[in-house]
């Protein structure tokens, strides 16, 4: 190295403090040494004390980023473990979902069964009441469903069939007894109609009562004795009063004319058959009947 450099020059400058002002003697060099060893630890020590903060600050970081750490591997160890779980709960809700779906068609299954083998509430207090009405007779119409379906339930379930079958007997019985003394009590203003609409929750309470001939069978036969003194006393009416405020005129006004008198009657006979045909098939006729 050049002694002229500035390199150079500027080391010998910073030493030049060091050389004391007697010269150059061995004293002074083996002193120079060790003042520069000072100088230098000095420097050291300086540049600790400056560092002395970054230090601080960067162990702080560290210990900042150990922490960090230690609060990812939790978090590491908790997602762990909310997978392992959550994968739990996703089988769980898997095995849910199809425990769900056989209870669903389970209970449409029950439903059903319900539906065609079960009184609702309404019908059975329709079928205690002793008034008959439009509820009565749904509930009756109903009975008459779920006996049906228990007969087809016998080929399968006959012990539980019969249960049904036994269980609705009474309720039946009753309501058809209640019914059949309701019609007994409106056959005489039944049987008085002069052509208008009959009381639709008799003629459907009659078209019930075929379900037990017996009762059916009492009914058409005290509807055709009233009927038939209503019409004898019509027929008579006719033949003495005539019609109302005289038209037509009295049957026996024409009792001279022996042709003309029967004829009369004969008229008179022929429009009462055919009113007594729509009477009965209004009363008691189904709509396949009607038609035939």
């Amino acid at each position: 190295v050049s002694i002229a450099s500035a390199g150079m020059v500027s080391c010998l400058n910073g030493v030049s403090e060091f050389v004391p002002k007697r010269g150059n003697t061995l004293a002074a060099r083996r002193q120079l040494q060790h003042q520069l060893e000072a100088k230098d630890l000095q420097h050291c020590k300086e540049l600790l004390e400056r560092f002395s903060p970054v230090s601080e600050v960067f162990e702080a970081t560290e210990r900042i980023l150990d922490d960090l750490n230690a609060t990812v591997e939790a978090a590491s160890e908790g997602v762990k473990a909310a997978r392992k779980s959550s994968g739990s709960l996703v089988e769980r809700a898997s095995k849910l979902e199809e425990e769900k779906k056989i209870i669903e068609s389970k209970s449409k299954v029950v439903n059903k069964l319900l539906s065609q083998f079960q009184l609702q509430a309404h019908h059975s207090k329709a079928l205690e009441s002793n008034e008959v009405d439009k509820n009565m007779l749904d509930a009756i119409e109903r009975v008459n469903e779920i006996r049906d379906n228990c007969h087809v339930l016998l080929e399968s379930y006959q012990r539980v069939g019969l249960d049904m079958i036994e269980s609705l007997a009474k309720r039946q019985e009753r309501a058809y007894r209640v019914l059949f003394h309701w019609v007994q009590k409106h056959v005489q203003s039944i049987a008085e109609n002069t052509g208008g609409a009959l009381n639709p929750i008799f003629t459907r309470g009659l078209e019930l009562l075929k379900q037990r001939p017996a009762y059916f069978s009492h009914c058409l036969d005290m509807i055709a004795n009233a009927r038939r003194i209503v019409m004898i006393k019509r027929f008579i009416a006719a033949l003495c009063r005539g019609g109302p405020n005289g038209q037509p005129r009295p049957i026996e006004i024409h009792a001279g004319d022996p042709i003309r008198y029967v004829s009369d009657m004969l008229a008179w006979v022929h429009q009462a058959v055919a009113m007594e045909r729509e009477f009965l098939l209004s009363l008691i006729a189904t709509p396949a009947a009607d038609d035939k």
